[in-house]
């Protein structure tokens, strides 16, 4: 009896030794899956807080640029406005420029899990450009000319003006603040969503000459 008994106690011992193996095994799977899913949903999530986000480090810059390839042709009734048929026009352009980093660029590729975690943004860039006003000069008088572009221009016209609109954020520095403010913004979504992660940011573009 007390030897049918003690067979009972060892195996009853085995028995929860394997239940205990069993349950530890199943438990570090859930552990592991968990793990698993963190790594694929932390992300993930990062994407979607921030592509959510749009545009960042967001700054309004107002400039006012020569635009001197107007040459004038028109008729007889018009050339008085002018000092003789042909010759260029002083055309000066003013203009809202918005400069921003665009967090909807952000990809899979821009996130680096190694330790420590890192994300890339993209660089800054211009947003949008609004045409305040078009106005002709005349190069006899300095008075605005009779004969006036408005906002009818060349496509060469429209070309010049982008260009020397970049060249003149370029070189005032601008796109170098909207990254560090873009990066400190995206910093504190970052810190709000308990993330550990360090922002890097992308060089703004090289200037590039004006054509004036």
């Amino acid at each position: 009896m007390i030897m049918l008994s003690g067979v009972m106690y060892l195996g009853f011992k085995v028995n929860e030794k394997h239940a205990l193996n069993a349950a530890t095994k199943a438990n570090q799977k859930k552990i592991n899956a968990s793990n698993l899913h963190d790594a694929v949903s932390i992300p993930e999530h990062v994407l979607e807080v921030l592509h959510a986000q749009h545009l960042v480090g967001q700054l309004i810059y107002k400039t006012k640029i020569l635009l001197p390839d107007a040459t004038f042709q028109s008729t007889a009734p018009n050339r008085d406005a002018l000092w003789q048929q042909g010759q260029q026009q002083l055309t000066f352009v003013q203009a809202t420029v918005h400069v921003a980093v665009d967090l909807s660029e952000l990809t899979t590729q821009s996130l680096s899990e190694k330790k420590p975690a890192s994300i890339l943004l993209p660089p800054a860039r211009i947003a949008a450009v609004q045409i305040d006003s078009v106005t002709s000069y005349d190069i006899k008088t300095g008075l605005p000319s009779t004969v006036q572009l408005g906002l009818s221009m060349t496509n060469a016209q429209s070309q010049d003006i982008e260009a020397q609109i970049e060249h003149d954020v370029c070189t005032t520095g601008i796109f170098q603040i909207a990254t560090e403010d873009s990066r400190q913004r995206v910093v504190a979504i970052l810190d709000s969503i308990h993330v550990p992660m360090i922002v890097q940011v992308t060089d703004p573009v090289i200037c590039r000459k004006s054509t004036s």
